[in-house]
């Protein structure tokens, strides 16, 4: 069974148990066996306030909707199966901390000394931005300022 289809096993449960003549306790432990290894965890964890079959669907209903809310958050963030939602998705190239840097990043996060003076009067000549240089703006309004 997967998470997300308990109702599915309770109507197949429900309709295989009527022909068993089993009593409550029976009945019960035979549906937590067929059950999703999360969902019979979870509901183990409840200990033995499970008396009857009817108590044992509405618990295993409700944590199936939670499991499966709670992978769906997961999924949202994580590239993995809803099934398995512990697999970390590795993020984009950006903001992945482990990755290895180009070559391109390198040059650009590495801090330059100050600018000639030479440099600092041609740039102020052309307009360019005196922090990287570019045209069309000054250094508060350049792209390339670190925002820290």
């Amino acid at each position: 069974k997967r998470i997300g289809e308990v109702s599915k096993y309770i109507r197949e449960f429900e309709q295989a148990s009527i022909h068993l003549g089993w009593n409550q306790s029976a009945l019960v432990a035979k549906f937590i066996d067929g059950l999703h290894e999360e969902v019979k965890c979870e509901l183990l964890m409840c200990g033995d306030n499970i008396p009857t079959l009817l108590a044992a669907f509405h618990k295993a209903m409700l944590i199936d909707s939670n499991l499966l809310k709670k992978y769906q958050i997961f999924k949202s963030y994580h590239d993995a199966s809803i099934y398995n939602p512990f697999i970390r998705k590795m993020q984009s190239d950006k903001t992945n901390p482990f990755r290895r840097k180009t070559n391109q990043e390198d040059k650009e996060n590495k801090r330059r000394g100050p600018l000639s003076l030479e440099e600092k009067q041609r740039r102020r000549a052309k307009g360019l931005c005196m922090y990287c240089g570019a045209d069309g703006h000054l250094v508060a309004g350049c792209p390339k300022v670190p925002k820290n």
